[in-house]
């Protein structure tokens, strides 16, 4: 089985979710199917998301934690980076670890 076997990608396309069941559609779906990464473009996130005090990544975040799920999400990132040191630490922290990354690009996920 390829790497590309595991993933489940939500199309660049669909509509942005901005609570945490939209999220936990696509996650239930990818665990179904038996996928182990979901991919995420930025376009199909609320911008709500990168609002830290939303509070909605970190509660997506503890669900993709709980499902045993990775989760990259693709695209530029560096607006709302400078709105929010906050945000850009929770990037940081997120790609040194092994649930989420937030790459500009597929190919660099590595999971």
């Amino acid at each position: 089985m390829t790497a590309s076997d595991q993933i489940y990608a939500v199309p660049a396309d669909h509509p942005p979710m901005a609570k945490v069941g939209d999220f936990m559609d696509h996650i239930g779906n990818a665990g179904y199917e038996g996928k182990t990464i979901l991919v995420l473009p930025k376009s199909t996130i609320d911008p709500t998301f990168f609002d830290l005090r939303s509070g909605l990544a970190g509660e997506v975040t503890q669900k993709l934690v709980n499902y045993h799920l990775k989760c990259a999400i693709i695209g530029d990132f560096e607006a709302e980076i400078k709105q929010s040191n906050a945000l850009r630490d929770y990037i940081y922290e997120c790609n040194r670890g092994d649930h989420i990354q937030f790459v500009a690009h597929e190919d660099e996920i590595k999971f």
